[in-house]
């Protein structure tokens, strides 16, 4: 029952009030992220927006946005930064990109 415990143990978590509210598209978008991190690959903002394809790229931008603003919680775990060598991103400068990375 290893798997059970798993689950009360994200339950107690989010239960903590320091644990910011999150809607469904915001843990979709996390865990999306996290799995990435975790293997060691960096994500773009481009490339976040795609991960979810039942979820328009818009709302995943959104979201984007939206977790980076819990960072009384989040930002200890997630940095946005600015990498050359990629292909440009709208709204950014020719050959940078906005990337999110696990730190």
């Amino acid at each position: 029952m290893p798997y059970l415990k798993f689950l009360q143990l994200v339950d107690t978590v989010r239960q903590l009030p320091s644990y910011p509210a999150m809607d469904a598209t915001e843990v979709q978008t996390l865990n999306a992220l996290a799995q990435e991190w975790h293997i060691g690959n960096k994500v773009s903002v481009v490339q976040a927006m795609g991960m979810l394809p039942h979820v328009s790229p818009s709302s995943v931008h959104r979201r984007l946005k939206t977790l980076r603003a819990k960072d009384s919680f989040l930002s200890r775990r997630t940095n946005l930064t600015t990498a050359s060598n990629t292909s440009s991103a709208p709204g950014c400068s020719a050959g940078t990109s906005r990337r999110w990375t696990g730190v």
